[in-house]
């Protein structure tokens, strides 16, 4: 893509009033849309997936951005993107915008997830937004409005998978967090089925990011020797299994101290379903440039949450906090008897910074 003018001075919508949130989503006040998106200010945002069943099986909207927006013109993305303004509510601003937008008609809008991501543009305005992902059916076609919409597609899950696949570069950066929550792919990377599909009638896959408590400790433990295991699986000849890298009470610790943030993502019954342990890092003196890390020392996802976004989510939470820090990088170890974790940290933009090597005696 070329670089894009400031259409944001064009923009009918950049007085609107948008909400600022802290990372649990919380309202901390308001700004103007031209506001947040010029200073990088955390606000809340939904993103809809229309979807129509038909005779050959369930296709998704998908949408392409106008020429004239103001940031990822011309990009695809899910089928409507925006956010509520002060005083509305998520789902009463998504139904408004689908209108608005597409002109479509949708009974029923349900939450299946949320997460947080952070995008800088070619044109210097900043997305870092709590966006909130929403699932419904179409009962009507669209009618794009083409100050908003270029052009919209019907697209089966296995084709959408493709096209992800073979031409990210056509894509809206949040566009892959929403897909990866509606296209669950199986346990053997084969294409998605139709019984994958998250629908309005299947529980929520409501996401809550937040700082490790007490009471999490049993949850992380058991997810730790989940971690182990794999570690000793991979490589036996160095670690022990089953066990734990921590006790009960070097976690209490370490949950206390803001230097070694542990977070948790728990489901809507307060199930944790994965943690991240992270460890704030300074660098400078004679021979480093002085610059804080935040490095990653554990990121898990339980087993039987696979699928369902967990360590994304969990991985773009720890790239907000350390982004409010003020953090340089984010780093972490991953060990090569654990090809599945490598791939999963370069998928999300993770390169290699420096290699460990070993000779066995």
């Amino acid at each position: 893509m070329s670089e894009q003018k400031d259409n944001m001075t064009q923009d009918p919508a950049r007085n609107d009033l948008l909400i600022l949130t802290d990372l649990l989503d919380r309202q901390t006040g308001t700004a103007t849309k031209e506001q947040a998106h010029r200073s990088g200010l955390l606000h809340r945002a939904f993103s809809v997936m229309l979807y129509r069943d038909t005779a050959t099986g369930r296709e998704f909207l998908i949408s392409r951005r106008a020429d004239g927006k103001y940031h990822s013109a011309g990009l695809w993305a899910n089928s409507c993107c925006s956010h509520p303004r002060d005083g509305e509510t998520v789902p009463e601003a998504a139904r408004s915008r689908v209108r608005e937008e597409l002109g479509c008609v949708v009974p029923e809008l349900s939450e299946i997830g949320a997460f947080v991501y952070r995008a800088v543009f070619p044109d210097g305005l900043c997305e870092y937004e709590y966006d909130h992902v929403l699932l419904g059916r179409a009962d009507t076609e669209p009618d794009p409005d083409p100050a908003e919409v270029a052009e919209t597609r019907w697209i089966s899950p296995e084709a959408l998978s493709a096209l992800l696949t073979r031409s990210p570069e056509q894509f809206a950066p949040w566009a892959f967090t929403v897909f990866s929550m509606i296209l669950k792919p199986d346990r053997k990377g084969q294409p998605i089925s139709q019984n994958q599909l998250s629908t309005p009638e299947s529980p929520p896959n409501t996401l809550t990011l937040r700082r490790a408590e007490p009471q999490d400790i049993p949850a992380i433990l058991k997810l730790l020797i989940q971690v182990n295991m794999v570690h000793h699986n991979g490589r036996p000849d160095l670690f022990k299994g089953p066990t734990t890298k921590y006790t009960g009470s070097e976690l209490e610790q370490i949950l206390r101290n803001d230097e070694t943030p542990v977070f948790v993502c728990v489901d809507e019954n307060g199930t944790v379903l994965g943690h991240g342990f992270c460890v704030m890092q300074h660098a400078g003196g004679q021979l480093m440039v002085e610059h804080d890390t935040l490095y990653i020392d554990d990121i898990c996802v339980d087993g039987n949450a696979r699928s369902r976004g967990v360590g994304r989510a969990l991985y773009n939470h720890i790239l907000a906090y350390a982004r409010e820090k003020g953090c340089y990088n984010v780093t972490l170890n991953v060990w090569t008897c654990n090809p599945r974790a490598m791939e999963f940290y370069r998928k999300l933009g993770m390169e290699p910074y420096k290699t460990g090597m070993e000779v066995k005696l």
